[in-house]
């Protein structure tokens, strides 16, 4: 395990380099390096990839799947439905002693318990995902709460949780869920 006292990339570079000769004197080959994809860890990558052409220097191929995915959910359809998403968690969330426990209430009714939704973090896929299959899982709830309980959603809202294609949609992005 790696500590540098030096945290900026010459640093972590020259630490990199001496890690690299302490397994070679082991008689251990080292052909390959993934890092994190911190701007630091960067330019240690490039600074030693200069100095060890024999070493493939790879960025975190997490990060770089997140980044994939999301380019994917950059289009607009999947816009529209993460930010819809969003709303409703939001309207939810933020009405935590009248809207939520009616909704709490209609979870326990519908399936036996209290499920909850998550909130998303834009930078992580794994938050978004999360955040979709959670309301995915209390559709019939949501959909109680607008034709029951008449939650004063705003009309796109609303809409959104009565239109079969917008879930559709969602479930689309569900689909991602092998991604992380």
């Amino acid at each position: 395990i790696m500590k540098p006292k030096m945290l900026h990339g010459i640093g972590m570079a020259r630490h990199l380099i001496q890690y690299i000769g302490k397994a070679e004197e082991r008689g251990i080959k080292i052909t390959r390096i993934c890092t994190n994809d911190a701007a630091v860890m960067a330019r240690a990558r490039r600074i030693v990839a200069f100095q060890r052409h024999n070493i493939v220097m790879l960025p975190c191929m997490a990060h770089q799947v997140n980044l994939i995915v999301k380019n994917i959910v950059q289009e607009e359809v999947f816009v529209s439905i993460i930010k819809q998403i969003s709303l409703i968690i939001t309207f939810f969330s933020s009405s935590s002693s009248k809207w939520l426990p009616k909704l709490d209430q209609q979870c326990v009714k519908l399936y036996g318990k209290a499920l909850r939704f998550h909130q998303m973090c834009e930078t992580r896929w794994n938050s978004i995902h999360a955040m979709i299959a959670s309301v995915l899982q209390i559709k019939r709830a949501l959909k109680a709460m607008v034709f029951i309980e008449n939650a004063p959603l705003a009309n796109e809202d609303a809409n959104f949780i009565q239109d079969e294609n917008q879930w559709n949609a969602a479930k689309a992005l569900d689909n991602f869920k092998f991604l992380h």
